[in-house]
């Protein structure tokens, strides 16, 4: 008994030294770190950015508490259907009851057959409506979550002023229609052809390490007197080398290969519409920038809807850093 008491007694003291060896700050930080990890609102600035992350997250709730209800709704319309289904069968089977009451059973089964799919049809119909809102907060949820750092607010932009007999929905889809016009050029980048001139440049790369790699060593010849060494190409699958012919006739006639190769180029290339690859690093930076700033704004028409008692349901791909009112790394999509 004095041993176990000692061993406690021990225990305790350690405990209570290791507590002691780490200052208050060291609990406060690990415990504002627990606090982060488990509420994601608190990672956001104090203001909009926390407030329209718990709006959508209770709306969310919502929209998860009224799916699950159609949907108990419409298991339990389909379990009746089923089960007087069932009980047509029955009645079919014994014929001794006669056609009267069968008539009544197979009415009362079209009768649930009808109910079952305006259910269907209104839990579809919600989640289709609620499907981009869900879609966004799973975006936003997890880039707040995967931030190393915490997010800085931003200022954003105020609302463009509604025109003469302009609505607040046609502001918005004004806003989008700008978004998505930005969004068909960066796609335009992606389909741009490369310069004739920088597809020339790495043709002649391409052929030079060929023809190196083709080049006959002659040493052991020379040396030796031993074979002349022809380049070769090694497989797996293959216990011996098999000649590598191409790299010999990139050797053999490198010049006439980079002219055909370089007439093949200027005989397909575009150069009016292309692009080199610091010319899409730039342009590419520009747009999204000029994205971002569009989607800010569509975001303000959003909130100046929202203010006048007009619902707008936000884009399953917005940018993140817009709804949030926040900036920080770009969004995945």
């Amino acid at each position: 008994m004095v041993e176990v008491n000692s061993f406690y007694m021990a225990t305790v003291g350690e405990a209570r030294g290791a507590t002691q060896a780490y200052p208050p700050e060291h609990y406060r930080s690990q415990a504002e770190v627990l606090r982060k990890q488990t509420n994601l609102a608190a990672r956001l600035p104090e203001g909009r950015p926390r407030e329209k992350f718990t709006r959508l997250e209770e709306l969310i709730a919502e929209r998860h508490a009224l799916h699950d209800l159609l949907q108990r709704r419409f298991e339990e319309a389909r379990e009746l259907k089923q089960a007087q289904a069932l009980r047509v069968r029955e009645f079919e089977l014994q014929p001794v009851t006669g056609d009267g009451a069968l008539t009544v059973e197979r009415a009362e089964l079209a009768r649930l057959a009808a109910e079952v799919a305006p259910v269907a049809e209104r839990r579809a119909e919600a989640w289709k409506k609620h499907e981009p809102e869900v879609a966004l907060f799973a975006r936003t949820r997890d880039y707040v979550r995967d931030q190393a750092q915490d997010l800085a607010p931003f200022d954003a932009p105020p609302a463009p002023p509604l025109a003469p007999g302009e609505s607040h929905a046609d502001a918005i889809d004004a806003a989008r229609a700008e978004v998505f016009a930005i969004r068909g050029k960066l796609q335009d980048i992606d389909f741009a052809p490369y310069p004739s001139d920088w597809c020339k440049q790495r043709a002649r790369a391409q052929i030079d390490a060929l023809a190196e790699r083709g080049r006959v060593n002659v040493s052991p010849s020379v040396d030796t007197g031993a074979p002349a060494i022809f380049p070769g190409l090694s497989f797996r699958e293959v216990d011996k080398e098999i000649p590598d012919g191409l790299a010999l006739v990139a050797w053999l006639h490198r010049d006439a290969l980079i002219a055909r190769v370089e007439r093949e180029i200027d005989e397909n290339s575009d150069d009016r519409s292309a692009l080199d690859p610091g010319q899409r690093k730039s342009l590419r930076a520009e747009l999204e920038a000029a994205l971002l700033a569009a989607e800010r704004i569509e975001e303000a028409a959003i909130v100046a809807a929202e203010a006048a008692g007009v619902l707008i349901v936000r884009r399953a791909d917005a940018d993140i850093r817009s709804f949030l009112e926040i900036s920080g790394p770009a969004p995945r999509r």
